[in-house]
């Protein structure tokens, strides 16, 4: 059977702005462990009863404070309304999860599935402990197939920065992008930082997701000048030339119209930081 008839019901959708306080509210009011983060219409992320507890309670963490796009779990994967319950539970199996948010053609979420609704559509019982005893199982990171494709991606962006940069190794060169990402971030509230954010590798995405949410005003061009001095030991005047670079290498990872948005809502110092095409 097609997971139409998933569609429309114990989908609960937030904003990536909303905090964890909000998700764990409507959790519980609704009596579902998870929800879908949504961000113009598309599937951005999603949080689950666990991610509160773990990444947000287990840190000791404020969650009125704490967005949802802090702690969400990104990109997670997806099924088509088209596709039937063997399609979820095969997707079930290989990633080691038991919820999957269903998406339209355009790629809208209007639903989700989750192992309890594979029990009830009566699965065979050996496809329903396959799955959980492949969530059971201890499994490193490095082994989860999503983890190899997010890996070349970060060395893809790695390499090309160094590049751009003209820095000897990958690993300056990523610190080197880090220290501007995350002076931009901070600077900005948790919505703009996310949709900045949002365009970047997954694995470079984690790091800046963990940053204090924003706007801290102390942050200023000198302050990340200063940043770029201290993390890569270099003299204040060559770290904030390796500054300049960075920010000239930004509009071939993130989409003018958004560094455009960025630029907008930085004091106009730190504009600096955001170039744009003539």
């Amino acid at each position: 059977m097609s997971l139409e008839s998933y569609c429309g019901r114990r989908l609960l959708a937030l904003p990536p702005s909303s905090t964890a306080h909000d998700a764990a509210r409507l959790m519980r009011s609704s009596h579902v462990g998870a929800v879908v983060v949504e961000d113009h219409d598309r599937v951005v992320g999603i949080v689950t009863d666990r991610d509160l507890a773990v990444r947000v309670m287990g840190r000791g963490l404020d969650a009125a404070r704490v967005s949802l796009a802090q702690v969400m779990t990104t990109d997670p994967a997806t099924l088509h309304e088209q596709d039937d319950e063997a399609a979820a539970a095969d997707l079930m199996h290989s990633l080691g999860v038991r919820r999957i948010p269903i998406v339209e053609r355009a790629g809208k979420p209007v639903g989700i599935v989750t192992l309890d609704d594979l029990y009830i559509a009566g699965l065979p019982f050996e496809t329903l402990a396959a799955i959980i005893q492949v969530q059971l199982a201890p499994r490193a990171m490095n082994e989860h197939p999503r983890h190899a494709r997010a890996v070349q991606a970060l060395h893809d962006f790695e390499n090309r920065l160094r590049e751009l940069l003209a820095l000897e190794d990958r690993e300056t060169a990523l610190e080197a992008f880090y220290v501007v990402s995350s002076g931009i971030v901070r600077r900005l509230t948790p919505a703009e930082a996310h949709d900045f954010i949002s365009q970047l590798p997954s694995l470079v995405r984690e790091r800046l997701y963990e940053l204090p949410p924003g706007p801290d005003r102390r942050i200023t061009l000198s302050s990340v000048d200063e940043d770029m001095a201290v993390a890569l030991r270099l003299p204040f005047d060559e770290a904030a030339r390796l500054v300049d670079r960075v920010a000239e290498a930004l509009p071939l990872f993130v989409s003018e119209g958004e560094l455009e948005d960025v630029r907008a809502h930085l004091p106009w110092r730190m504009r600096r930081l955001i170039r744009l095409a003539a």
